[in-house]
């Protein structure tokens, strides 16, 4: 699985778990700006601009959160 489903923006990471605002979503799943908790990521956790796994998806990280969810 390399394509990218989608890019949360506004994101923090939590036990394994991305939390944010999705955008992009090819699988069209989700509008855009749909808060989701991801499913348990794969890859380890990423900084802005990676690209993280999930089991069904991969996701690029555009800005993280400046509060806590």
């Amino acid at each position: 699985m390399d394509e990218i489903t989608g890019t949360l923006e506004n994101w923090s990471f939590v036990s394994g778990f991305y939390f944010g605002d999705v955008y992009g979503d090819t699988k069209g799943r989700f509008a855009d700006g749909t808060p989701i908790r991801t499913s348990h990521i794969k890859s380890a956790p990423g900084k802005q601009g990676d690209i993280v796994t999930t089991r069904n998806s991969r996701y690029k990280l555009g800005a993280p959160a400046t509060t806590t969810r």
